[in-house]
């Protein structure tokens, strides 16, 4: 199995696709969509029944569009601090999306 999720401590995913932020934006967000931690993914996971599960996280994914019209604004902004983002250790706690693999 594999899985591709938001990561709930990216400051950028929290200000856009959080509720709680003041920046929130339903446009373009699926009913079901909500922002995830790498752990509670590895543990459920494990809880379920996978082997070899691995969960870590990337940096450097750039969007071509987002449906806000602020977030349309501010892409190439995000862009740019995505693709550094990519390059330093820190994406490994912070990149923007979770990927997760498990085996049963």
């Amino acid at each position: 199995m594999l899985s591709y999720d938001p990561n709930k401590i990216n400051p950028f995913m929290w200000l856009y696709r959080d509720p709680s932020s003041p920046f929130f934006s339903k446009i373009g967000k699926t009913d079901n969509e909500r922002l995830l931690y790498a752990q509670d993914i590895y543990e459920v996971m494990k809880r379920v029944g996978y082997t070899h599960v691995d969960t870590h996280c990337i940096s450097g994914v750039a969007f071509k569009t987002l449906e806000s019209q602020v977030g349309k604004i501010l892409l190439p902004i995000y862009n740019i601090i995505e693709q550094f983002m990519g390059i330093l250790p820190l994406s490994k706690k912070y990149g923007s999306f979770l990927i997760c693999y498990g085996e049963k």
